[in-house]
């Protein structure tokens, strides 16, 4: 994917510092630097340099709001599942809550 000609590394982020890592790839195509960021996401910059460090411990509420400021979104499909071509357009069934307990832990 380019971004004003600049090509971007996106793809599957299993990881903390693989997600940071996509993040600051995307703030850097578009010339922000982390303060000007923090500020246009409403986060502190100590909150981006982490996330772009991949700290595992960052808040999950704070990182959905940067991905959603910048135009960014997370997908979640099974490993198993083909990469997809386009983006998925109907909302995922939730689970019932007796399959909650069942879940696997990670």
């Amino acid at each position: 994917m380019a971004l004003g000609g600049t090509k971007i590394p996106y793809g599957i982020a299993r990881d903390a510092r693989t997600l940071g890592g996509f993040i600051r790839a995307d703030r850097r195509a578009r010339k922000l630097t982390q303060s000007t960021l923090a500020g246009l996401t409403g986060v502190g910059l100590r909150f981006i340099s982490e996330l772009e460090r991949g700290k595992s411990t960052v808040e999950l509420g704070r990182v959905l709001r940067v991905l959603e400021r910048m135009g960014l979104e997370v997908w979640v499909i099974p490993r198993s599942a083909p990469w997809p071509t386009q983006r998925p357009t109907q909302q995922p069934q939730a689970l019932p809550p007796q399959h909650l307990d069942e879940a696997p832990e990670p």
